[in-house]
């Protein structure tokens, strides 16, 4: 795995971690913490490659997307055993 794809996971876990732990902290369950953490990390990670594909900077790689997603669950993970 390259590093591109170490990046998307490492910044999507921490995304997660971030907005999860901020909703546990205001006081908001866990799976809406997680649920949050995990629709704010997706949409980051869709609106990079939306802007990959249609910017011209790139195209829309599903592999990233992929990474994207395991950063997610491990995020959700973590974010469980705090």
């Amino acid at each position: 795995m390259g590093k591109d794809k170490w990046m998307h996971m490492g910044v999507c876990c921490a995304i997660t971690l971030a907005v999860a732990g901020v909703g546990l902290a205001v006081g908001f369950g866990l799976a809406a913490s997680l649920y949050a953490g995990a629709l704010t990390s997706l949409a980051a990670g869709v609106g990079k490659e939306v802007a990959d594909a249609y910017c011209g900077y790139n195209q829309w790689s599903w592999g990233d997307f992929a990474a994207d997603v395991a950063g997610v669950v491990i995020g959700c993970l973590a974010a469980c055993l705090f």
